[in-house]
């Protein structure tokens, strides 16, 4: 006869808990199809979901089970059956969303606010599988929420000054940011709208023109980026007051760029000379 336990012994009761024949037969006692079927029936009743709910709730227990979660063995376990079961997991998620949509996106918000590398790492892998999905998806979102995205963006401005420093040093997008002026002050000279589209729906091919005329043959405070045919000289408006799309395209086409002297660019204005003429016609 083996040592007799006494049950009122938390230790005692724990170590006979553990003994390995003790939890071959619990294992193999709640397998049996009238147990589960039991047990079930048992879950399903009012008082017993109270119970449970009211359990689960308790700080210690939630502690315990973020503990448990944790696990190497039991991270391997949900991956194993998310695996298994990935379908019916998408469909069951979805059918809770839909029915839960205000937890569903309190639960995802706070989970991102805690797995910041998490979401930055998924975001980016998307990006890069596609980024056309993702541009639009990202403009779409800009749209829906502008108080939102500008407020984020004030704060990450905020907090990345020296990244936004490096950045407009780069002579790319001194030149870039040179272009983009030249087209918003033509725009409001010569339109009546002013600029109303973004800089490449207009034809400013940023990337194609930099190409073109290469880096700055000197000191960038010595040179402009000039128009070999002035803007001035373009017809930028139809007679019914409307841009004239074809015209703006002509006036930005990477070939009417190039480096000219400052004080060269501001002697010429808005002339248009014969050599100037014959540089532009060679394009």
């Amino acid at each position: 006869m083996g040592t007799k336990i006494n049950w009122k012994n938390s230790e005692e009761v724990k170590e006979y808990n553990q003994r390995p024949e003790v939890k071959a037969r619990r294992k193999e006692y709640t397998q049996r199809p009238e147990v589960k079927a039991r047990e079930k029936e048992r879950r399903q009743r009012p008082e017993v979901k109270v119970l449970e709910k009211e359990y689960r709730q308790r700080p210690e227990v939630k502690a315990k089970k973020r503990e448990r979660e944790q696990k190497p063995k039991a991270k391997e376990r949900r991956r194993k059956r998310y695996n298994e079961n990935s379908e019916k997991v998408k469909v069951a998620n979805g059918k809770w969303k839909k029915e839960n949509p205000e937890k569903a996106k309190a639960a995802s918000s706070k989970w991102q606010k805690e797995n910041p590398e998490k979401v930055n790492s998924a975001n980016r892998k998307r990006y890069k599988e596609n980024p056309e999905k993702a541009k639009s998806a990202a403009k779409k979102w800009r749209k829906e929420n502008p108080e939102t995205f500008k407020a984020a963006r004030r704060k990450w401005n905020k907090n990345n000054r020296d990244k936004i420093k490096t950045y407009n040093s780069k002579p790319n997008t001194i030149i870039a940011n040179r272009l983009r002026t030249h087209l918003r002050n033509a725009l409001k000279l010569y339109t009546c709208e002013g600029k109303i589209m973004s800089s490449k729906k207009y034809g400013l091919d940023i990337s194609a023109i930099i190409e073109f005329i290469g880096p700055c043959p000197g000191a960038r405070e010595l040179y402009h980026i000039d128009h070999i045919r002035p803007l001035c000289s373009f017809n930028f408006i139809h007679e019914d007051g409307t841009q004239n799309l074809e015209e703006i395209r002509k006036a930005n086409k990477p070939e009417n760029h190039q480096w000219l002297l400052a004080k060269k660019n501001l002697s010429k204005g808005g002339k248009w000379g014969t050599e100037e003429q014959i540089k532009y016609l060679l394009f």
